[in-house]
């Protein structure tokens, strides 16, 4: 039986014979209004089946802190495939995904060895054509063991789904096919704010001009 990273659930990273890092990940275990945690646009909207990316792997330089929208594609490195949503998953419903990628292959010189693992979730093609996004620290890390091929590490339910969630948004109710009490909002790059240097200088311009 394959292990599973279920977003709300569980996630699982094991380490197989095939000295490679196997990860699998879903956002629904069972169809029931505590099973899963629906994926929407920052709208609100269910994303599509057949739409989006779904990638497992770590950053090569930002803090969790430091994780949005304008800078997630430039800095994920992505560990083998990544998959659309459903994909095959659960029927196909909106929403919905799954994926067992496998890569990075072990040896003291791997990148992803110590490093930690991340799903990133985007609503394009690729990340690089995403614009939104909700991102996820899974809590552990790629590493090799040296004596018990297949070793899995698994984060018990409720773990990740909220509290490992580092960009996006935890949002309402959803039905994919049966009520979901809670969904996850991918989150799009902030507006920034004016900063107080400019809105001073822009009353200071106001006032010459009224003087004129």
């Amino acid at each position: 039986m394959k292990n599973k990273l279920v977003i709300v659930a569980a996630l699982a990273v094991s380490i197989g014979s095939a000295s490679a890092f196997t990860v699998s990940t879903a956002n629904v275990a069972t169809f029931t209004a505590t099973g899963g945690l629906p994926i929407t646009s920052e709208g609100g909207t269910l994303i599509p089946s057949g739409t989006g990316i779904i990638a497992t792997g770590y950053f090569s330089s930002l803090a969790d802190n430091a994780v949005d929208a304008t800078n997630i594609a430039g800095d994920f490195q992505i560990l083998g495939a990544t998959s659309a949503f459903a994909a095959g998953a659960f029927g196909n419903p909106p929403g919905i995904f799954d994926l067992t990628t496998l890569g990075g292959l072990i040896g003291d010189g791997s990148d992803f060895i110590g490093e930690n693992v991340y799903i990133v979730i985007g609503n394009g093609a690729t990340l690089g054509a995403s614009t939104e996004f909700a991102v996820w620290n899974s809590g552990t890390t790629f590493s090799k063991s040296a004596d018990v091929p297949g070793t899995s590490v698994a984060i018990t339910p409720g773990g990740v789904g909220k509290t490992g969630l580092i960009y996006g948004t935890v949002g309402g109710p959803q039905n994919p096919g049966v009520n979901f009490d809670e969904s996850i909002a991918l989150s799009s790059a902030p507006i920034p704010e004016p900063s107080i240097t400019l809105l001073g200088a822009l009353g200071i311009l106001g006032l010459i001009r009224r003087r004129r």
